[in-house]
């Protein structure tokens, strides 16, 4: 419990140096690819679809040693989960998630044996306590209920388990850093009690993503290290469980470390999907397989700024930069007017570039007063709570 508190006042000493929030640095046109630590903007959701799986082709017992099957044994996992999640605030963003599971295993014989059903269900939150256009960080909050409750011995062998029983609880902190204009890494770890059966553990993915404007591709490393405290002394002594040929449910201490790559690609800019393979390279009192994963997520946004931006930039026929700005950012001086042909009440749109050449609408409003050579606008809305307008920020309007 030391290490996870001394992680944590780490991850909050590096947070704490950070900026404010600037939420649409991160999306574009296609939204391929989000930082782990981001939360969606308020009121934006997602739809997400998961499929993944895996075929034990060994194990490793409680040392770390390889050990192979023996005559026909085999053991195999296919799952599916459907997630949704919306941005309550620009800082918070719920989910929920339901998991169904699906286990094959044959003995050494061949003899078959196979589980199926609704695994668990599940909800959880992350809360953003800071981001700038860089960095970000995160605290993160999983409960999951395992919908089948174990409370007797297994008589025999002609059943299998679907999975652990009781409450699968996760709490962590996720930090995510922009580094250059396209690289992203993030660094995310978890204490995680999985239930009353076996050992708490430390559960952690650290990767790295190359983001394009409707691919992205990033190599990582994530998997379990065991807290030691399984309530068995051994293997044993633990409730006399078939949960197949396999260490994955009910494992003394599990540890494992899988490496893995991943490419995310956009179908449609409100529609992507994803590709993840890989392999577990270590581990104690887990299986070792290849590891695959199929996605695809369906995003609703209240408002995007870069589509309307597009939609509008044909209707544009003025130009102009804001050189005053009001206490209030309410009122705000452009450097045009009279001479330039500027007309009262005119509307008008403010825009932030970033260093990648992007254009964001961050406000809108229309021309209050005209002066020769100057005007004066009126913001009437601001697209983002965080991000005023500022001198140096452009403006267009049609005449």
């Amino acid at each position: 419990m030391n290490v996870i508190l001394i992680f944590f006042c780490l991850l909050t000493g590096i947070s704490s140096t950070l900026g404010n929030d600037n939420f649409y640095d991160y999306q574009d046109e296609f939204n391929v690819y989000f930082p782990s630590a981001f939360t969606l903007p308020k009121n934006n959701s997602e739809i997400e679809f998961y499929l993944d799986g895996f075929q034990t082709s060994s194990q490793f017992d409680e040392s770390g040693s390889e050990v192979g099957f023996t005559g026909q044994e085999s053991y195999s996992r296919f799952q599916g989960q459907l997630l949704f999640r919306r941005g309550f605030s620009e800082r918070t963003e719920f989910r929920i998630m339901g998991r169904y599971r699906q286990n094959a295993s044959k003995d050494d014989e061949g003899t078959a044996i196979n589980v199926s059903g609704i695994e668990s269900l599940g909800f959880g939150f992350k809360y953003r306590l800071i981001g700038n256009f860089k960095n970000m960080f995160s605290l993160d909050v999983e409960l999951r209920s395992m919908l089948k409750d174990i409370t007797t011995e297994a008589t025999s062998a002609d059943e299998i388990d679907l999975s652990e029983d009781g409450y699968d609880f996760k709490l962590g902190g996720i930090f995510s850093r922009r580094v250059g204009k396209r690289y992203f890494l993030n660094l995310s770890s978890w204490f995680r009690r999985p239930g009353r059966t076996i050992s708490d553990n430390i559960t952690y993915d650290f990767n790295v993503f190359y983001k394009k404007p409707r691919a992205a591709f990033g190599v990582g490393l994530e998997g379990i290290q065991s807290l030691s405290n399984d309530p068995a002394v051994d293997i044993n002594d633990r409730i006399t469980r078939f949960p197949g040929v396999t260490n994955t449910i009910f494992g003394f201490n599990p540890s494992y470390s899988l490496a893995y790559g991943q490419a995310n690609f956009a179908i449609i800019p409100e529609l992507r999907g994803s590709i993840k393979l890989g392999q577990v390279i270590r581990g104690e009192s887990w299986d070792k397989y290849n590891f695959y994963a199929l996605s695809l997520t369906y995003q609703k946004r209240e408002f995007n700024p870069n589509k309307v931006f597009e939609e509008k930039f044909k209707e544009y026929d003025v130009e102009a930069s804001v050189t005053k700005v009001s206490p209030r950012k309410v009122f705000v001086q452009i450097d045009k007017g009279l001479t330039d042909d500027i007309p009262k009440g005119a509307k008008i749109d403010v825009f932030e570039f970033n260093y990648l050449g992007g254009n964001k609408l961050i406000a809108s409003g229309f021309v209050f007063e005209v002066g020769v050579d100057t005007a004066i606008i009126k913001i009437t809305k601001y697209y983002n709570e965080k991000i005023r307008v500022k001198v140096g920020h452009i403006i267009r309007g049609k005449r």
